[in-house]
């Protein structure tokens, strides 16, 4: 007699890695190009391994990278633009907005250690303190990339904000 046993939630963690898998053959097609200063590079579940080991020996600074794309060159000391996707799939939450509480919630009760936004930053800081601000803000961009809408009002505050720091002539990073 055989005995299946089944794992729970095993379904939910498939489809987070099947969502994973189409986005990341989604952006290799775009790899089909021709132009100098397109897509080179697409690299899942981190950077490439010499960068890595300088900038993060104790792995746990970029944990928060799913796949990052390299733009003009296929590593990223050439690269010219450099994006870094975070990717978040829910099954159960699909209908449930994101919110800024929920970026910050981390893995235990009233600490942000593992958030959403804690792993991004961190990915931030580990490339800043490697390549200095004014670099990463040029080449760098940090992205959330979720099956989930942002609420509504959180992100309209958002808009709002990034339209005052255009009145002043500020740039606008997010």
């Amino acid at each position: 007699m055989i005995n299946n046993t089944s794992i729970p939630d095993a379904d939910l963690s498939n489809a987070g890695d099947d969502y994973h898998i189409l986005w990341a053959i989604q952006k290799s097609l775009d790899l089909l190009n021709f132009d100098k200063h397109g897509l080179k590079a697409v690299l899942i579940e981190g950077i490439e391994a010499p960068l890595s080991h300088r900038i993060d020996p104790s792995g746990g600074k970029l944990l928060g990278i799913d796949l990052i794309e390299y733009y003009s060159s296929d590593n990223f000391e050439k690269a010219n633009r450099v994006i870094i996707s975070q990717l978040k799939y829910s099954t159960r939450n699909a209908n449930k907005n994101l919110t800024f509480y929920s970026l910050y919630k981390g893995k235990k009760a009233k600490s942000s250690q593992g958030s959403i936004i804690h792993r991004l930053a961190n990915i931030y800081k580990a490339f800043r303190q490697n390549y200095g601000r004014d670099l990463v803000q040029k080449k760098i961009k940090i992205k959330l990339v979720s099956n989930r809408n942002f609420n509504p009002v959180q992100l309209s505050a958002i808009q709002e904000i990034q339209k005052e720091l255009q009145l002043i002539g500020k740039k606008v990073s997010f």
